[in-house]
């Protein structure tokens, strides 16, 4: 065997190493303390969602899911109420969330490495309707590995933090905004102004995920752990 094939033996072996390396240090898993667990995760703030020539604030919003075994991700669906859309105008808003779900891949506690992706089954997306405008609606398909998540434990669970960018979106004729579609969606707090209007903040939108003995209410300990 010559020089350069023990050369380029010993670079690639090196490389895997150091590669093998770098994933088991950010790997992490989303741990209860028995299974299967269920789910839940309650906002600690408004939710805001901002397009061009649109920003939506929900006041209440649910994410429901289940852990059946420790896993690298955690797949909740997510439900919005009292929404409102400043769109020309400030409008009641409809949050159709139907056959798509969130899936959080996890990240070590503590660390901006998290991201989450929009799984939805075939044919559906989310969609914002409205109100007051006729057919005017917004829709965010599924899309993968949006950043920014951050975990971290405490009592109660697991506190996310979401500063989600880069989300692909697109928009009815009806909606008159100057762009149809993009990939600038912003997902992070969200609040009313003075003037009840909505409007994007300047922190996380946060939530804070805890798990229960299925069908009851019965709290099991929930976290993020690094491996």
């Amino acid at each position: 065997m010559n020089r350069l094939r023990i050369s380029i033996i010993l670079a690639a072996s090196v490389a895997c190493v150091f590669a093998a390396s770098a994933a088991s240090a950010s790997a992490a898993h989303y741990k209860a303390a028995e299974y299967p667990a269920e789910v839940e995760a309650k906002q600690l703030n408004g939710q805001g969602f901002q397009i061009t020539g649109a920003v939506s604030v929900c006041k209440n919003a649910k994410f429901l899911g289940s852990l059946p075994e420790e896993s690298t991700t955690l797949t909740l669906h997510p439900t919005y109420s009292e929404c409102t859309v400043e769109l020309a105008g400030t409008h009641a808003a409809k949050v159709n969330t139907e056959g798509c779900n969130l899936q959080f891949a996890a990240a070590p506690p503590d660390t901006a490495e998290g991201t989450v992706s929009v799984v939805c089954e075939e044919g559906k997306a989310i969609k914002v309707e409205v109100e007051g405008i006729t057919g005017c609606v917004i829709t965010i398909p599924g899309q993968v590995g949006l950043k920014t998540i951050e975990n971290k434990n405490e009592a109660g669970g697991v506190h996310v933090n979401a500063d989600a960018t880069g989300l692909a979106w697109s928009s009815t004729a009806a909606c008159s905004l100057a762009e149809s579609s993009g990939t600038n969606g912003i997902y992070r707090e969200g609040k009313l102004n003075a003037s009840e209007e909505p409007e994007l903040g300047s922190g996380f939108a946060e939530a804070l995920t805890s798990a229960f003995k299925p069908g009851t209410s019965e709290a099991l300990n929930l976290e993020v752990t690094s491996i």
